[in-house]
This record gives structure tokens, C-alpha cells and sequence, in this order.
């Protein structure tokens, strides 16, 4: 009797510091957005890059030793030695996410109709398939994979949809491939994407819509992930898919869209938000997105418009480009930006090749730039 009392006690007492939060502006319920200094001061480095292939919605660098492959809807293509990229099969979908296990010999796609193909990486044949919805990012362990899902509710290409609802039911899940079905790690996910595995059994996960980069360790059996003593919080944009440089202990992760007050205050103001949802095209949405300024009907940003017939580039805005280093520490050693008015928007993935080159996937603008 004692614990249920108690249990009632916690639950209101809960509820009254969340409404006198939610009076003030605090906690879950505030919409400051922290500022990018330090190591995250803004530049326009992305803008300058050697631009070396242009393809629309282009995603999902991975690397098979010196070939490069990604993807741009739902095209498969390949790149050697960065030559002329080709294109090596076209599914039925567009891929949300790849992966190739530590040999090469396979390769993971995932499509946004729901299901997750293996791939002989020399034939390029059909070895497994499985259903799975809303897959955001995977890894290969031994022969396990790893992956995660955004939403329990909406499609991969729906992530407005979830920031918007407030979703928190993505997932970490293992599949063997061997029909014995999936087995879920983790949930109450908020839109995770960016698994990387940092050594053996240790990963880190980007939650987007709580801005952090956790970090996990998986066990013997793909049973279970320990939460570690150990986090990257309070991000100034909305943090995806990353890379774990192995040679300098650096881990790279790619930020798809810029936080921005507007869109933290809409998210407090459900009358607004719900009928916004229900009334108004997505494409017009007051939310984060891969490239904004297409449409004349677009929201206005904030400060974020032409004065004299320039845009200011350090106005807030719906999209942004940029990807951060970190060190072993988790301190940020550089970052590299596309501000408001540039042209490299929308960066959802990133890799370092054999010879240290950064490359980085523009899906705003279509474009895969690379750098020393």
C-alpha cells in the first residue's frame, strides 16, 4: 500500500513541477536554443568545397575500403578513386539507410515501402528480406544488424511529421538474418539516427529531437545496451548520421537542419501546431527542413529575409549545412558550416576514406563534397 501512495505522491508531484515549467518557460517546455561559438562558431567553409558529384536527394555514404557507395532516391551508386560515380541497381523505393558488414561481401539497404534487402555486394542479388518500418540508420555486427527506427507512427521520409508530434517511439532493434525475427534493444527513441559503433560492442546514437549523441554498450547476445556514463547534449541543430574515424579516435557527425526559436515556440503552442498540420501543405510547414528559400509561400524566417536584396547569413533559417569533430573526450575540435544563404544545405551523412579525405552528403542541394 505504501508504494502505491508513494507512486501517487511522485505522479502529482510530477505533474505540478511540469505546470509550473511549462508557466515559465522551463525545462521540456523552453525554447532557447544555444548558440553556436567556440568550436561551433558559424564560417562557410561546406560553401567552398570541391563539389564532387551533383544527384538529387543524394544520402547514405558508406564505405567499402577504396570504393565509395551511396545513395539518391532509390539508386545505388558507386564510386572509385572519386571518378565519375555510376549507378549499380534502382529499387522499388526510395533507401533511407545502408550499411556493409566487415568484410564487404554484403550490403544492407533499407526502402522507405517497409522492408530492409541484403545484398551479395559482387552479384548484387537478393540473399534476405525482412519487414521493417521507418529504418533511419544500421551497422553490421559480426553477422547481426543493427538498426534503427524513427517512428512507430510515420514513414522514414515523415520526420517533420514526428519532430512536430513530438514523437518518441523510435527503436534499436537486432535482426540475424537468419528468419528467426527481430529482437528490440531500446525504446522511447526520440528520432534516432547516427548509429555508429565506436569500438567493438560500444555505439553512440543521434536522438534528434532531444539534440544529444548518446552513447551505449551492446551485449554478448544483442539482448540488451547498457547506457553509458557518457553524452554529447544541448546541440544547436538537429544531429543524423555520423562516422567513427578509427585512425584519429574522431567521430564526425552530420547535423540535417538547424534548431531555430520559432519552430521550439510552435512546438509548445498545440492549437497552432495541429491545425498548421492539418491545414497546410508540409512543404509549407513553419519546421526544419533539407533546403529552404524554394517557395515564395515559405514562412518567413525570423530575421531570415533579404534586406536590400541580401540575405543576411547569419539569420536563423529552416535549413542549414553543417558537420562537427569530436574528439575521444567528446569536445568539439572543428566545425564546418553552410550558412543561411549558401548553397551545401540539408548535410545527412558523412565518411573519411583511406587517404583522410572528409566527404559529406548535401541532400538540400544534391550535391557530394570533399576536402583534405
Amino acid at each position: 500500500m505504501g508504494f502505491k501512495i508513494t507512486g501517487v505522491v511522485n505522479k502529482v508531484l510530477n505533474f505540478v513541477k511540469d505546470r509550473i515549467d511549462y508557466f515559465f518557460g522551463r525545462g521540456k517546455h523552453s525554447i532557447f536554443v544555444p548558440v553556436m561559438d567556440g568550436a561551433l562558431k558559424p564560417n562557410e567553409f561546406l560553401d567552398n568545397v570541391k563539389v564532387i558529384h551533383k544527384e538529387e536527394d543524394i544520402d547514405n555514404l558508406i564505405l567499402n575500403r577504396a570504393t565509395i557507395l551511396f545513395s539518391a532516391k532509390s539508386t545505388l551508386f558507386s564510386m572509385a578513386s572519386m571518378k565519375m560515380p555510376k549507378k549499380i541497381k534502382s529499387f522499388s523505393s526510395d533507401i533511407t539507410a545502408m550499411t556493409l558488414n566487415s568484410s564487404g561481401s554484403k550490403i544492407a539497404v533499407a526502402l522507405a515501402d517497409e522492408k530492409v534487402v541484403i545484398l551479395n555486394v559482387k552479384t548484387l542479388r537478393e540473399e534476405f528480406t525482412f519487414k521493417e518500418k521507418c529504418v533511419t540508420s544500421m551497422c553490421f555486427q559480426k553477422d547481426t544488424l543493427i538498426y534503427t527506427t524513427g517512428s512507430q507512427k510515420f514513414l522514414a521520409t515523415q520526420w517533420q511529421h514526428d519532430l512536430l508530434s513530438e514523437g518518441s517511439s523510435g527503436t534499436l532493434s537486432a535482426n540475424q538474418l537468419d528468419g528467426s525475427g527481430t529482437k528490440v534493444i531500446l525504446t522511447d527513441l526520440a528520432w534516432p539516427t547516427g548509429l555508429t559503433f565506436t569500438e567493438d560492442s560500444t555505439f553512440c546514437i543521434s536522438e534528434s529531437w532531444k539534440h544529444r549523441i548518446t552513447f551505449h554498450k551492446l551485449d554478448n547476445e544483442f539482448t540488451l545496451a547498457k547506457k553509458l556514463d557518457k553524452e554529447i547534449s544541448k546541440l544547436p541543430a538537429y544531429p543524423g548520421k555520423s562516422f567513427f574515424n578509427s585512425k584519429n579516435q574522431e567521430l564526425l557527425v552530420c547535423f540535417f537542419a538547424p534548431r531555430n526559436q520559432l519552430v521550439e515556440f510552435i512546438l509548445t503552442e498545440e492549437e497552432y501546431k495541429s491545425r498548421m498540420m492539418a491545414e497546410i501543405d508540409p512543404s509549407l510547414w513553419v519546421s526544419p527542413t533539407y533546403r529552404s528559400g524554394k517557395h515564395i509561400r515559405e514562412p518567413l524566417q525570423q530575421s531570415g529575409i533579404k534586406t536590400m536584396g541580401y540575405l543576411k547569413p547569419w539569420a536563423p533559417a529552416f535549413s542549414y549545412g553543417l558537420v562537427v569533430r569530436f574528439d575521444k573526450d567528446l569536445i568539439p575540435l572543428a566545425s564546418y558550416h553552410s550558412r543561411t544563404n549558401g548553397n551545401f544545405h540539408g548535410t545527412t551523412s558523412v565518411v573519411v576514406d583511406e587517404r583522410q579525405n572528409i566527404l559529406v552528403t548535401s541532400r538540400g542541394d544534391g550535391k557530394l563534397g570533399g576536402w583534405k
